[in-house]
């Protein structure tokens, strides 16, 4: 079993992320132990090669492990940087890490600070400002690999100075607009959003989803009869169709709420449910119905804000995840400041 308590900081570990389908599944990494209760956190650029995610899954972390002595640099994610026959680059963050690159390269002032900052841990740091943030990242991880001992904790540079950049427009400009306006978007024109990647190629089906259309091909036909087992129909498009009134609760509240009340271990809280919330709304076993968004809302929002909650109000589903030790207690103590409702 694995115990963190006897572990010393900055020990190498094995962390794995069931089913292990190819090299990237099972690597070996630096562990940083905080004071944070149970939670593995992940740098973001390890989440896409490992197929992980935040929907409730879990990973497995490991010591050592049998007949393997040490350490093996071999399986270290800064030495699997490349795919080996595609020659792509594995380990790049996602699309707000992208976006903040964008941002970064149209500042000549943060551009040479990040500069400066690869140069002195001793990595590649011509990094070019003309190309999309994609290819530059590309070609910078293409350089780091050539590198006599790449070292992840480059990557945490690019992350650090992506998201600075990133404080300067984190919303990326998104909301409810037309298709047109959409794509004029600096994050959609940088191609950091890998959803309108090619748009004018799926313009009907942009315009589709756009429309809330893109789950009516999985509806109940009108003609087909109501006795006829569907869960499909009546789950899956029912749940889908509701997560983004469970994603974007957090958001809307933390956007109008202003950074100086929301510390981060209130907004990892609530984050936590949130997470907990989609897993649940997503979940078709045994035919089980969506969560109510409203009734999420109004626990997220209390949660923020730290007032108590009326169980009476929420449904089993929520009151089980709402009885989380750690959520319980942030909600008892509270936030420092008021978050508006």
């Amino acid at each position: 079993m694995f115990h963190p308590c006897r572990c010393t900081a900055q020990q190498w570990i094995w962390l794995k992320h069931d089913p292990v389908l190819h090299r990237w599944g099972l690597l070996q990494v630096r562990m940083r132990i905080l004071d944070d209760g149970d939670v593995v956190r992940l740098p973001a650029s390890l989440l896409g090669p490992m197929n992980a995610d935040f929907d409730g899954d879990t990973v497995a972390l490991f010591a050592q492990l049998p007949d393997v002595d040490g350490d093996v640099p071999e399986c270290r994610p800064s030495a699997l940087a490349l795919h080996d026959l595609t020659h792509a680059p594995m380990f790049v963050p996602g699309k707000q890490y992208l976006y903040g690159l964008h941002l970064l390269a149209q500042d000549a002032s943060r551009l040479q600070r990040f500069r400066d900052a690869l140069a002195q841990a001793g990595a590649p740091s011509d990094w070019s400002d003309q190309a999309l943030p994609k290819d530059a990242l590309a070609a910078w991880i293409k350089q780091v690999s050539k590198s006599a001992q790449p070292d992840g904790r480059w990557w945490a540079i690019v992350e650090e100075h992506a998201v600075q950049a990133l404080a300067q427009d984190p919303g990326m400009g998104l909301g409810l607009m037309a298709h047109d306006a959409l794509k004029e978007l600096p994050v959609m024109q940088c191609k950091a959003s890998k959803l309108f990647d090619g748009v004018s190629k799926t313009y009907g089906q942009l315009e589709e989803t756009l429309g809330g259309k893109s789950l009516d091909a999985f509806r109940r036909p009108s003609e087909k009869p109501n006795d006829v087992p569907e869960p499909i129909a009546e789950v899956m498009v029912a749940s889908q169709t509701s997560i983004g009134d469970f994603g974007g609760a957090l958001r809307r509240l933390i956007c109008r709420s202003g950074t100086e009340v929301c510390d981060y271990r209130l907004i990892r809280s609530a984050q936590c449910l949130t997470e907990q919330a989609t897993q649940r709304a997503l979940s078709v076993k045994a035919g089980a119905k969506p969560l109510s968004s409203s009734n999420y809302q109004t626990a997220l929002g209390g949660l923020l804000k730290g007032t108590e909650r009326n169980p009476q109000k929420e449904s089993d589903e929520l009151r089980e995840m709402l009885s989380n030790e750690h959520l319980g207690n942030r909600q008892r103590n509270g936030a420092n400041g008021r978050i508006p409702a």
